[in-house]
């Protein structure tokens, strides 16, 4: 956890496109967002675009919306090439429309696919894939990095009693052993 925080802190500086892997549930909205927030973009608008809402308007809408902030393209590689190739020529024409070579959004995209091998194997669009080469977050799942519970139980633990203003509760070495324990499928 602690090495990827770093990673995000350092990704959030700059303005470079980003592209978070990671299977369902680790996270990739949440780093997101944390890219957008401690990044330059943070006063301005975080928006999120779903596989399904890519109609030629609503990308065009999508990123309008997002200028001068960030646009998270969710399960990118779910958007299939005809949809891609929309983003891609969205991206453009808003550029166009700014007066500017590049549109003024910070682009993130997550997915659960290994893009690389979608783009070996054209199901991913080249040119989309070139443009997150550059800053790569891979989030691994919790059941490979069980060393990070203890600190996670502590952290939402926190969080939650100070949400409903009650003290931090203190869990049993059995209830962290079972804790620990579990499969985190």
């Amino acid at each position: 956890m602690k090495d990827l925080r770093d990673r995000v802190v350092d990704a959030a500086r700059d303005e470079a496109p980003v592209l978070i892997e990671g299977e369902h549930g680790t996270g990739r909205e949440r780093v997101a967002r944390l890219l957008h927030e401690n990044g330059p973009r943070r006063l301005a608008s975080f928006v999120r675009l779903d596989p399904d809402e890519t109609e030629t308007e609503r990308v065009e809408a999508e990123v309008a919306r997002a200028h001068g902030g960030t646009l998270l393209v969710r399960e990118v590689a779910h958007l299939g090439r005809k949809r891609q190739r929309r983003l891609i020529s969205a991206l453009r024409r808003f550029a166009a429309k700014q007066g500017s070579s590049g549109a003024n959004v910070r682009l993130i995209g997550s997915t659960g696919v290994d893009l690389q091998r979608a783009t070996e194997e054209e199901l991913f669009e080249p040119e989309l894939f070139e443009s997150f080469r550059g800053r790569r977050l891979r989030l691994v799942p919790l059941r490979r990095r069980v060393g990070d519970i203890p600190l996670l139980v502590d952290h939402f633990a926190r969080d939650e009693a100070r949400e409903i203003g009650v003290q931090t509760p203190q869990l049993t070495p059995r209830a962290m052993d079972k804790i620990l324990n579990y499969s985190w499928p």
